[in-house]
């Protein structure tokens, strides 16, 4: 098993989304682990949801990209600056599209000081079309999430920036094929010979 950690996304961007949603202002902000964020809100009432900010294009091209993947980890660096929010999409995208299941199915409080958020590990490829580190990489491969205003004080939601760690195999895992019989040797037959029972 191999590990490719915290590999920064080449492009990222907010929405388009739903009219009760806020946009990401300078969502490239979230290419680097800088302290310089990209912000959506304040959340209201209203306007009570983050737009998706996807984060795509991950450089994989320093490992192999024929590795098969046997885990995708992400780290979400992340704060609000008041009242309460919870991560309620993260999500992998693959093709311009999503992909797999949500791990903020489970909504994910935010904390008013800067946390490192992890969701997946090592043996989870999040029911995803992912295989091969490979697949990661291009526009319209990577992550999306979204934040969700829940109680309090509207909150303004800040993203440092979205890492990927892969972990991979070099080698594609044996495959035992079960239900075929050895060939039997068949002796012919004396149609004239009876069996006695």
């Amino acid at each position: 098993m191999a590990l490719a950690s915290n590999i920064l996304p080449t492009n990222s961007s907010s929405g388009p989304d739903t009219p009760d949603a806020d946009a990401w202002d300078s969502p490239n902000n979230a290419l680097a682990c800088d302290s310089v964020y990209t912000v959506s809100g304040p959340l209201t009432l209203v306007i009570f949801q983050t737009a998706i900010l996807a984060a795509e294009s991950y450089d994989l091209t320093a490992i192999n990209n024929s590795g098969i993947l046997t885990g995708i980890e992400v780290h979400i660096e992340a704060l609000i600056d008041q009242g309460n929010a919870n991560f309620t999409e993260v999500y992998l995208r693959r093709n311009n599209a999503r992909t797999g299941i949500n791990k903020a199915d489970t909504p994910v409080a935010l904390a008013t000081s800067e946390t490192d958020h992890q969701f997946g590990a090592d043996g989870d490829l999040w029911s995803s079309s992912y295989r091969t580190v490979g697949d990661f990489l291009g526009s319209g491969n990577g992550i999306e999430i979204r934040i969700t205003r829940t109680d309090g004080s509207d909150p303004t939601a800040s993203i440092d920036c979205i890492t990927l760690t892969c972990y991979f195999t070099n080698s594609r895992p044996f495959i035992m094929r079960f239900g075929l019989s050895p060939r039997r040797a068949t002796l012919p037959i004396n149609r004239n010979q009876r069996s006695r029972i």
